[in-house]
């Protein structure tokens, strides 16, 4: 019989709502071998809800109010990390990036002595090598397709729902995108640099009707905020954790937000469902 990937798939939720049910118990830590860990390597940290919970979990404003809340959130929870740790465990120059809105961590370069004394913590929940995502396949158009209703999509019938995409940039100077101004760089290299897995994800979404072939996005012309994660070859987990976030923080009701990547590319101790989880 011929698999049809539901089981694989069936498999791999199953393993998803086993991690989940681990979450604020601070057993994920177990995946992390302390006994092999490199002079300084870039770690994620993520504490449990009761050190401090995310800005998602007890925000109660509307969508104006979330920027707002969220600097207020990041200001609360830095201040109480370096008030609780000794710069022996936790130093600000080793932080790369902190996250308090969807979980409260950060993501920084770690010698064996901080990463033993954190995986021994209480308070924290979870720590792992910072695990990268490959983009998921080759993405492409089908010729003489039409635009499909999605969230009031109906080509540019709407202009304010827009479609959030984390990938790796796009082409700035397609006239075939309808780029909003809110779109975000996160990586170190230019929005168009290796972007061409992006360029294909945001033209399928809402790519306006181009050539002889009366190729179009599924949500023709929809306004599209591109967030590079990284480039066309692999996302870092920090910067997918950051992508999202400003998702969180700036994207209104009825928006829609499009992740489209694969299992890890370094499954590093064993972290990519619990790295996913955390998002």
């Amino acid at each position: 019989m011929e698999d049809d990937g539901l089981t694989e798939e069936s498999s791999q939720i199953t393993a998803l709502e086993t991690d989940l049910n681990k979450l604020g118990t601070g057993t994920l830590k177990a995946n992390l071998d302390t006994n092999d860990l490199k002079p300084m390597e870039k770690y994620m940290v993520f504490f449990k809800s009761s050190f401090q919970k995310p800005l998602v979990d007890s925000y109660t404003g509307d969508d104006d109010g979330k920027a707002a809340a969220s600097e207020l959130k990041q200001r609360e929870f830095t201040s109480k990390v370096k008030v609780d740790y000794p710069e022996d465990v936790i130093a600000d120059t080793c932080i790369k990036e902190w996250f308090s809105v969807l979980s409260c961590g950060f993501a920084a370069n770690l010698t064996p002595s901080q990463v033993k004394k954190l995986y021994r913590d209480d308070r924290v929940d979870y720590i792992s090598r910072e695990v990268l995502y490959e983009p998921e396949g080759d993405v492409g158009f089908t010729a003489g397709t039409e635009g499909l209703f999605v969230h009031g999509y109906k080509k540019v019938t709407s202009t304010s729902k827009k479609i959030w995409i984390l990938d790796a940039g796009c082409d700035l100077n397609s006239p075939y995108l309808n780029l909003d101004p809110l779109s975000k760089n996160f990586y170190s290299e230019s929005m168009s640099y290796n972007s061409d897995h992006g360029t294909r994800v945001a033209l399928v979404a809402g790519g306006k009707e181009y050539g002889t072939a009366n190729t179009r996005g599924v949500a023709e012309g929809a306004r599209i905020v591109m967030v590079k994660i990284g480039l066309s070859d692999y996302f870092p987990y920090s910067l997918i954790n950051k992508g999202l976030e400003y998702c969180w923080i700036y994207s209104k009701r009825g928006d829609i937000v499009n992740l489209s990547f694969s299992v890890s590319i370094q499954n590093q101790d064993n972290g990519n469902i619990a790295s996913i989880i955390q998002m």
